[in-house]
């Protein structure tokens, strides 16, 4: 009776803070998934990228202690969950009076464009800055070299220092900008100085940068009357061993920015297209209509870590760039493995159609015996790689861990650089056996201990889950029962035409922080970056589509299916209305994980009200009905009717015609191979990286055929 009040009055306190959506905790939000249960699909290809995602903070949701395991049927019987075991030297010289600080070995490039940019060069190549008497710069792309004149290197005008938002410092010939964890903004740190440029018949403005912190940092060019705009052609990282990529420019904090990779060092190359006159970002001319002589640049950051951003010149160049690609997700290439692939086309590939599976997220644990393993979901044939959590270095088999062959275990070997959990870091224990702060109250790692747990969106947690890319006997799909979802074409008539005939669609994303993002890479700033939910699927459909694909995605953290269900009454819930949405061609809906205690007749009952509410301003809107994941079983309290809702919905599904995409199932079935630590993005409740994954896969199976 004592626990029960005590937990009781945990889950009380928690969604209390919810309501109030407490900024200091790691944010709780999600992603979705459509179709039934269990039958091969098809075989994907590759992806887009869809419209904003509605990201709130949320605490895991609560409810009874029961389990379930899923039939072959789809139904649910209580059984409990089997448990797996467990110096930014850069060189160069002043304007115009130095010397080349080394000679260019490389061949004159043409000033005509090339071809794409491969994303590793044949051989190695160095780009460190040389730049002429002349003022004129050398840089490269690939194994090409291109010129541009230098602007400044920030000898020759004035700087300026002062801001009110972030630090600027200038050292020994650079411009240290720190954003201290949020965002530094100046419009003059250089005024002066910028007269010598070809403004006439510039194609790119380059800026030298190294990014110091081991997060994306996002930049933004400005100044007297520029910045930088949402169009344009292609901004270029070029990075000083030869590799080039398309980055993102994306909003932040009220500026839009370039993404600048974690450590990247190099130029950025802004094409003037980019670059906007005025300062009234949603009515402004492009600079390029009057070509007007810069007499300030400054630099916008926008960084989640306390390291600077530097920049170190300033040119111009008149030559036309190569088409590149975009920005990979193993962007730090200390990956040597010559086999170690990852595009966007493996990423969203059903695994089960596939004797490949690419980068499952895989974390060592310690056992009360000392060993530390991890478990992956199949048996492999042969390991191809094992590399971090950004997925930008590997670890050595023979070094850093051990294959036990025949089985589907990892070891960990003693002096291997592999994080792992040491025992009882999963229960919220310090490694001296003491508990870690209970919630809400974090610690310094940004963790902290909620019924029983570790309950972390942080470091701590995340950095410890590596990703395996290995090969497997397609066998074992159906020899464990795995659970996966199948074509239900026949279900979605209007929307398979749509995609068939090259037809715009419109998607209505609608749940809880699973479908808003929680806890997806991009959503934190984290490399690889990878996108939320919607993003992923509205990605790939484009690749199958030329239509108009359209994903708005309106999803909120923390609320439950009643409260999903209110929002679209006149006059909303919780400052959000969504009753006049209108003129959606398919309802992807996905609540449940914050309805632990509510009845699976319930659950059903107001998915359905949902769903006609939604009709009554898209009568012919389709609907793919996604069940939640399972919370962690081991976390008192939420762990509860979650487990019931997925037969609910199937019967549903099955009476009115709407497709179903079973996720308790699916991670239910995971769990009886791998580690609930290895799948989870804050400990409790949200997917991680890999399993957004096995979401868009799912779900995107409910609505194509494979092969």
């Amino acid at each position: 009776m004592k626990k029960a009040l005590v937990y009781t009055a945990i889950i009380i306190l928690a969604l209390s803070l919810t309501a109030c959506g407490d900024n200091n905790s790691p944010s709780a939000t999600a992603q979705i998934t459509s179709s039934a249960s269990q039958t091969a699909g098809g075989s994907p290809t590759k992806s887009p990228i869809s419209t904003g995602s509605a990201q709130n903070t949320s605490l895991p949701s609560q409810s009874a202690i029961q389990t379930g395991s899923p039939s072959a049927s789809g139904t649910l019987t209580p059984t409990p969950i089997p448990t797996a075991t467990p110096d930014n030297t850069q060189t160069g010289t002043q304007k115009p009076t130095g010397t080349p600080t080394k000679a260019p070995s490389k061949t004159p490039s043409p000033s005509s464009g090339g071809p794409t940019v491969p994303v590793q060069p044949s051989a190695p190549v160095n780009w460190e800055p040389v730049i002429d008497k002349d003022g004129t710069y050398h840089f490269g792309i690939g194994h090409t070299e291109y010129t541009g004149k230098l602007l400044t290197d920030f000898t020759d005008g004035t700087i300026n220092t002062t801001s009110s938002y972030g630090e600027y410092k200038f050292e020994d010939g650079i411009l240290k900008v720190y954003a201290n964890g949020s965002f530094a903004d100046a419009y003059d740190n250089i005024t002066g100085g910028l007269d010598d440029g070809d403004y006439a018949n510039a194609v790119y403005v380059g800026v030298r940068v190294h990014n110091n912190n081991d997060e994306p940092a996002w930049f933004g060019l400005q100044g007297d009357n520029i910045f930088l705009g949402e169009k344009g052609d292609d901004v270029i990282i070029a990075y000083d061993n030869g590799r080039a990529y398309a980055t993102t420019v994306e909003y932040k904090t009220t500026r839009y920015c370039a993404m600048l990779p974690a450590n990247f060092e190099g130029n950025i190359l802004i094409p003037l297209s980019r670059l906007y006159s005025g300062t009234d970002m949603n009515a402004s001319t492009a600079w390029t209509d009057n070509r007007t002589p810069w007499t300030k640049l400054g630099f916008h950051v926008n960084c989640e870590e306390n390291n600077s951003v530097d920049f170190r010149y300033v040119f111009l160049t008149n030559e036309t760039l190569p088409e590149v690609e975009p920005v990979p997700e193993n962007v730090d290439f200390n990956i040597t493995n010559p086999e170690y692939s990852y595009t966007a086309e493996q990423r969203i590939t059903p695994f089960w159609t596939s004797n490949v599976m690419y980068n499952e997220s895989l974390t060592m644990e310690e056992n009360n015996g000392g060993n530390i393993v991890g478990k992956l979901l199949f048996v492999p044939t042969r390991i191809i790689s094992v590399v971090d959590a950004k997925l930008q270095n590997e670890y050595k088999e023979g070094v850093d861990f051990k294959w036990i062959e025949g089985t589907n275990q990892i070891e960990w070997l003693e002096g291997s650089s592999i994080p792992y959990f040491y025992n009882g870091a999963l229960s919220g224990l310090k490694e001296n056996g003491q508990p870690v702060n209970d919630y809400p109250n974090w610690d310094s790692e940004a963790r902290c201990r909620l019924a029983g747990v570790l309950y972390c969106a942080d470091k701590f947690l995340w950095e410890k889950q590596i990703a395996v890319t290995y090969e497997y006997d397609l066998s074992q799909v159906e020899e464990r029962g795995i659970v996966y979802t199948q074509y239900q074409g026949d279900r979605l008539p209007k929307t398979t035409q749509k995609l068939a005939n090259n037809e715009s669609l419109k998607v209505l994303f609608y749940g809880d922080s699973i479908f808003a993002g929680g806890d997806a890479r991009s959503g934190r700033g984290r490399e690889p970056m990878m996108p939320t939910m919607d993003v992923l699927m509205a990605e790939y459909l484009r690749t199958l589509s030329s239509g108009t694909i359209t994903f708005d995605n309106i999803s909120v953290g923390g609320w439950t299916a009643e409260n999903g269900l209110q929002a679209l009454q006149p006059g909303g819930f919780s400052g959000k209305d969504y009753s006049n949405y209108a003129g959606y061609d398919l309802l992807m809906l996905s609540f449940g994980m914050n309805n632990a205690s509510t009845s699976a007749e319930s659950f059903a009952e107001t998915t359905q009200a949902t769903i006609e509410k939604i009709k009554e301003k898209n009568p012919d809107i389709e609907v793919i009905l996604v069940s939640c994941i399972c919370p962690n079983p081991a976390a008192a309290g939420f762990y509860g009717n979650q487990q019931y809702f997925g037969a609910a919905l199937k019967e549903l599904a099955d009476q009115e015609g709407y497709a179903f995409v079973d996720m308790f199932a699916v991670h239910h079935k995971i769990l009886e191979y791998k580690n609930y630590s290895s799948t989870t993005g804050n400990g409790i409740n949200h997917p991680n990286d890999w399993l957004i994954r096995i979401y868009a896969q799912n779900i995107l199976s409910a609505m194509v055929e494979f092969e």
